[in-house]
């Protein structure tokens, strides 16, 4: 096995390989990606997580009468 080290920028979920590593096109390899960014989600999968914790939060659907549930929502912020 053999390792080499280069760095690049992944676009649109590629890595370019640069041109002296050409002839490893069309080879099994495997890619360890070591990251000096904090790996963030995407804003997809951030709004879903949110969504997720404001589940259990409160259940809209036992809410009878929205404008008395408005008013007591606020009530609690004075």
């Amino acid at each position: 096995m053999n390792a080499l080290e280069f760095s690049t920028v992944i676009e649109h979920g590629q890595i370019t390989l640069p041109d002296e590593y050409k002839s490893l096109e069309n080879n099994l390899v495997r890619v360890i990606i070591l990251s000096d960014n904090e790996l963030k989600p995407n804003s997809k999968e951030q709004l879903k997580e949110a969504f997720i914790s404001l589940k259990n939060v409160i259940s809209l659907a036992k809410i009878e009468n929205a404008i008395d549930w408005q008013k007591s929502i606020r009530d609690d912020w004075e």
